[in-house]
């Protein structure tokens, strides 16, 4: 038996769009709670999935588009939907169905909260959350960056279809010594991870490196840097929502320093 409950705080540090609970991201679970005290006092809400012990097997979170890294006038942004375990061939097989039932649930919640529809994201294969799922739900592809497509479906005759912030996501590069940037607002889990990280590995290199870390929480801050969370190594931008190892990401810096000799 699944139950769809309404949201209880504790329930955030779980799991985000692209894994469940996985020990590695414990540390960027601080800057969760913190993302999360600064959103609930801006729409925070959130759906969960219970098992029949009462487990979190399964979570949608969603905030006003308004504190969201999408312009549009009236939604709900999804931030991350996620189901426990369902990559893993052990999965118990009855969970089928939850994600969806996770969907309806929000967009039900945003209906009586005077929506007039509901955005989402999702990336193109080979990420899981993919953006083909909510399409076979009833979203409509609205706008495209990179491998990212944000989708939506309209819950009022007169809602019109949202696109992603406009603009490049600024880069920092400098002949002298290698520049780390990492855009940070806290939600996701592997971001989180991954700030931490590089902020940990610059200071490993001291002066050799120049650390940005730049706070994403805020519209206004979206909008400057046309992103929530992205990171960089002089300009070029690693891979999003993959958790990469201390000894690769040491590899990396490693080797900006090696091409200035």
């Amino acid at each position: 038996m699944i139950t769809i409950a309404d949201w209880d705080a504790s329930e955030l540090n779980t799991g985000c769009c692209s894994v469940s609970y996985d020990k590695r991201l414990k540390p960027g679970y601080g800057l969760k709670r913190y993302w999360a005290k600064k959103m609930l006092s801006n729409g925070l809400r959130a759906k969960v999935a219970l098992n029949e012990y009462r487990q979190t097997i399964g979570m949608v979170e969603y905030t006003p588009i308004q504190v969201a890294p999408a312009e549009g006038v009236g939604f709900y942004f999804i931030h991350s939907i996620w189901v426990e375990g369902v990559s893993s061939p052990t999965r118990n097989l009855s969970w089928k169905g939850i994600g969806a039932a996770l969907l309806s649930a929000c967009e039900k919640d945003a209906l009586d909260h005077g929506a007039k529809g509901v955005v989402a994201w999702g990336w193109k294969p080979p990420h899981r959350m993919r953006y083909t799922w909510f399409k076979r739900q009833g979203y409509r592809v609205a706008d495209k960056r990179e491998n990212r497509i944000l989708v939506w479906k309209s819950l009022s005759d007169d809602a019109e279809a949202p696109s992603w912030l406009r603009g490049d996501v600024p880069t920092y590069f400098s002949p002298e010594l290698p520049v780390i940037t990492v855009y940070v607002s806290g939600q996701c889990l592997i971001m989180n991870h991954r700030f931490l990280q590089l902020r940990q590995i610059a200071a490993e290199f001291g002066d050799e490196v120049q650390f940005n870390g730049v706070a994403t929480l805020d519209k206004q801050a979206m909008r400057r840097c046309c992103t929530m969370d992205a990171s960089f190594i002089d300009g070029e931008r690693l891979p999003d929502c993959v958790i990469l190892s201390d000894e690769e990401l040491r590899k990396l810096v490693k080797k900006a320093l090696k091409k200035r000799g």
